[in-house]
């Protein structure tokens, strides 16, 4: 786009000096120097790439340097001459706040950006040390685990949680509960006395298992949930106790007790509910059981669980469980077995977390190799690589992360499982915040190669940082108002991502930022990247890297013709809205 001109009309002396860029700025207060009766024209500043017809059309800036304006003395407002925008007193009063809020927000991120660009290595250690103050708060007051669902998704202050602490005061936790199917390998009747046989020894070896806990060795009988005097043990073998083993050594004898009506246990007369010890039934056109596909062992075990840190643990249930495990997952000759116990659900998941670290791991490295092609400048070779610089940013986001979770634990907002997924979110918005950061300072570069590196880094901030705010902002705010949930999972959730956004922002603006400034060292010098005390011409590493004479990357050389211009035809325009038209119509339509 064309840039403005710049006349000056004052009575400085200095006049004539070059004009720094950001008095061209709309309406921002800037420092002036004594007027005096000096009166001195500037011409406009030579511009590049730009025709005599582009030039004549190019809105011009009226820089006017004298008297202090306003409250401020020293500085005074910039107004632009531009037919489009109008003069100051055609604009709306909303026009006029806008500008002045602009102009105050780019004014602002250029003063720290020069700062960072002038003395990086003060803004390193200072922002590290703010990371440190807020990170403290994981360790103390420390982060509150809550893992329990009552606690994660029902409402705090309902009469459920009060029904809740009421019954557990009273009656305690619930049993820990136990379960194994047993099925025939070959898929026949498990109704047949060999597998009948070693059902019972299963149970059998149930009921023999002991573990060594706290200096004592604990027994079936120690840790099963007795009803009564009895453990709570429930098989088809209990409807057989007190009878001679000849008397259900043949099928027929096992199908007959099956059939038994009502079907009691011999010692108790107990009723015994057939669908609750066997499987898969198959019955004749009487209703007579002629067979089963499965039968089933149940079991209850006594639940010791203590709250620690917001998550129920019963490490002695857990060490009675693991030594049925290990009995359940022996090799059992012709048996087929199915089972579960309750630790059985925390196991599966911490495996299926184990499986997907890999996959974690990969992602991280993906995203930072992308991050690293698409920000380095290939054209430079290994100059132009940009490899550290993407780490420092994905540190930045490790630093949010901490700093996050530190503030919000400083609140007291608990930590729970939901929270695990809040470095991935951080990790799009901050790799995103770095994108734009890195082109705004290679566009500045582009513009004005001649400038120092803290000007650039200045301007660089001023365009890019009141852009990442706006985005940031909207993110903020929009989880502070999902905040407002009832649900105390989410709610949490909210508060981690709102403040997670807002130091993900506060890094990249500085910690990065920095990192980009002790980078453009290196590549003034010629240093490689990573290895930055070696040197090494600044060439293109082949010929698909090379420079080219627009400036333009081959992506960007293929987003704008190709596929810019395939975008640009009227059939496409209309196929595009009416597939995105039908995907939102197909998704209202789902819910």
């Amino acid at each position: 786009a064309p840039t403005s001109s710049v006349r000056c009309e004052t009575n400085a002396p200095s006049c004539g000096a070059e004009t720094p860029w950001f008095l061209s700025l709309p309406f921002l207060p800037r420092r002036t120097r004594p007027p005096n009766d000096a009166s001195v024209s500037q011409q406009p500043a030579p511009i590049r790439n730009v025709d005599a017809e582009n030039l004549a059309a190019m809105p011009e800036a009226i820089v006017t340097l004298g008297e202090p304006a306003g409250s401020k003395e020293g500085f005074e407002a910039v107004s632009l001459n531009n037919k489009d925008q109008g003069s100051p007193d055609e604009m709306s009063y909303m026009e006029r706040v806008a500008e002045r809020v602009n102009g105050a927000l780019t004014g602002f991120f250029f003063r720290v950006g020069l700062s960072i660009g002038t003395t990086p290595r003060k803004w390193l250690v200072g922002t590290f040390l703010v990371f440190l103050v807020f990170t403290t708060g994981v360790a103390y007051p420390g982060l509150t685990n809550e893992n329990r669902s009552e606690k994660l998704w029902v409402p705090s202050d309902t009469q459920a949680q009060k029904d809740l602490t009421y019954v557990d005061g009273l009656y305690g936790s619930d049993a820990r509960f136990g379960e194994v199917i047993v099925k025939p390998a070959d898929g026949e009747s498990a109704l047949r006395p060999e597998i009948f046989e070693k059902m019972k020894t299963l149970v059998a070896r149930i009921e023999a298992a002991t573990v060594e806990w706290d200096g004592k060795t604990l027994t079936w009988s120690d840790q099963c949930f007795k009803v009564g005097f009895r453990c709570a043990l429930s098989h088809f073998g209990i409807a057989f106790i007190g009878m001679a083993a000849t008397d259900y050594d043949t099928e027929a004898e096992i199908v007959a007790r099956a059939n038994a009506n009502p079907l009691r246990h011999l010692r108790t007369q107990m009723p015994i509910n057939v669908d609750g010890v066997m499987g898969g039934i198959t019955r004749d056109a009487s209703g007579a059981i002629t067979g089963a596909k499965a039968l089933r062992i149940g079991f209850l075990t006594q639940n010791n669980e203590v709250v620690v840190n917001g998550d129920g643990e019963d490490l002695r249930g857990d060490a009675y469980e693991q030594v049925l495990l290990d009995i359940l997952n022996e090799p059992h000759e012709g048996l087929d077995l199915s089972f579960i116990v309750q630790r059985s659900f925390s196991d599966e998941f911490g495996n299926a977390i184990n499986a997907d670290l890999g996959l974690l791991q990969a992602a991280f490295v993906l995203i930072l190799t992308y991050a690293a092609l698409m920000l380095s400048k290939w054209d430079e070779g290994c100059v132009g690589s940009r490899v550290a610089v993407t780490f420092s940013g994905i540190v930045a986001i490790g630093l949010a992360t901490g700093s996050a979770y530190g503030v919000c634990s400083m609140f007291g907002l608990f930590y729970s499982p939901l929270m695990n997924v809040l470095p991935f979110l951080l990790l799009g918005v901050g790799v995103d915040d770095m994108f734009v950061i890195v082109n705004a300072y290679d566009l500045e570069t582009g513009r004005n190669p001649s400038a120092g590196l803290p000007v650039r880094i200045g301007r660089c901030l001023a365009s890019a940082g009141a852009s990442i705010s706006v985005t940031s902002a909207t993110d903020m705010f929009a989880f502070l108002i999902g905040s407002n949930t009832s649900l105390p999972a989410l709610r949490n959730f909210c508060f981690y991502a709102a403040f997670g956004i807002l130091f993900t922002f506060f890094f990249q603006c500085t910690w990065f930022v920095a990192w980009l400034t002790v980078d453009e060292w290196r590549r003034a010098r010629n240093g490689r990247d990573v290895l930055c005390c070696l040197t090494v011409p600044k060439n293109a590493c082949c010929v698909c890297c090379a420079p080219r004479p627009d400036g333009r990357t081959k992506m960007g050389r293929w987003m704008g013709d190709v596929m810019g211009g395939f975008l640009a035809k009227p059939v496409v325009k209309v196929a595009t809205i009416a597939a995105f038209a039908a995907i939102a119509a197909g998704g209202f339509a789902g819910c």
